[in-house]
């Protein structure tokens, strides 16, 4: 499966490149704007496990694909030394700690292991944030924001007669960050 996933993304990244570059490798074209020199090696995290791509460098000009574009937002937006909170990312070990589970441990650090080790990478940490109804949380969550420690990144502000633009903006895929919508 994991083989399959990397063949594919990596079809895909070769089928921007081609599209971008206006020809195939080795290829002669009118329509070629750019010549492939090498490639770059890019991790990428998935459920599946980390997948190598190699994203093809230009002789002049640059290509990234849009396909790994989100992932590199976050990568820009995170600083050496900062924290990357989740609530949708995989459980972390210490999540195991804060349920009293310490055998589920090992498991949560199977589950978050990739994630972990982009961050890493990035030289952050990672941590997973269960949320719940919980009064305490959100005032901690305050807190943090009203210090400057937590900055959300808010994408658009929408009318509330514009709720269904705001919608159609999100499925669309085009949101970097929080849509609100105000009265």
């Amino acid at each position: 499966m994991r083989q399959m996933l990397g063949f594919m993304l990596q079809a895909l990244v070769d089928a921007e490149a081609t599209a971008a570059i206006g020809a195939a490798p080795h290829e002669r074209t009118e329509d070629r704007v750019a010549h492939r020199n090498g490639t770059r090696s890019e991790t990428v995290s998935t459920t599946a496990g980390d997948l190598s791509v190699r994203i093809p460098k230009l002789r002049t000009g640059s290509f990234f694909p849009t396909l790994l574009e989100p992932r590199r937002r976050v990568d820009v937006a995170l600083r050496p030394g900062g924290l990357a909170i989740s609530v949708v990312g995989p459980p972390d070990p210490a999540f195991a700690a804060q349920l009293g589970k310490p055998l589920l441990r090992p498991v949560m650090a199977l589950m978050s292991r990739g994630v972990r080790r982009r961050a890493a990478k990035l030289g952050v940490r990672y941590s997973f944030l269960f949320m719940r109804a919980s009064g305490e949380q959100l005032a901690t969550l305050a807190a943090l924001y009203d210090d400057g420690t937590l900055r959300p990144v808010l994408d658009r502000t929408f009318d509330f007669d514009d709720t269904l633009e705001a919608v159609a903006h999100v499925e669309q895929g085009r949101a970097r960050g929080k849509v609100v919508i105000t009265q």
